[in-house]
């Protein structure tokens, strides 16, 4: 019995064995498939992560292109803007510079002008003057001497006081 006994036994412990083995194949197979299973749907996670990020990533750079298109139309804008206020800016001075030269060339012709009919008048006064001064010294007619007494007469008669105005 003894070897009857230990065939039993042995056959036992064998079908235990191939129990044990049958079960770690099934567990390593199941780990295989879990661990498969698990990298599936890290990878999928994964893979989705980066397709989201990807969409992200055009949104991004589409709002940015969006921005920076409309900063470039605002530059452009401002640009055109400060380049009119510029022209009409220096059209302006430019008026305003001409105005002046023709302020004082007008200026300058009619004082060089003044000047000039002052000095015609000036020296044909003078001249006119010194002329009739000349005359009248050199009248010997006697008119003078004549309608004087005439003259101051009539006029001390027609002044609205006593006083004379001419001393005898």
């Amino acid at each position: 019995m003894d070897q009857r006994h230990q065939k039993q036994i042995n056959e036992a412990v064998e079908r235990l064995t191939e129990a044990i083995r049958g079960s770690y194949e099934r567990a390593a197979e199941n780990t295989t498939a879990m661990h498969e299973s698990n990298s599936r749907l890290v990878r999928s996670l994964f893979e989705g992560n980066i397709e989201l990020l990807k969409a992200q990533a055009e949104i991004q750079a589409e709002l940015n292109r969006h921005t920076l298109q409309s900063l470039a139309d605002q530059i452009r804008k401002h640009r055109e803007a400060l380049l009119e206020l510029s022209r009409e800016s220096l059209e302006a001075y430019d008026g305003f510079v001409d105005s002046l030269s023709s302020y004082y060339e007008e200026v300058s012709k009619e004082a060089e002008q003044a000047v000039q009919e002052e000095e015609e008048v000036s020296r044909g006064s003078g001249e006119e003057a010194i002329r009739l001064l000349e005359d009248w010294l050199a009248d010997e007619s006697g008119y003078d001497e004549e309608t004087w007494p005439e003259l101051k007469e009539a006029l001390d008669r027609n002044r609205p006081s006593d006083r004379k105005l001419f001393v005898d």
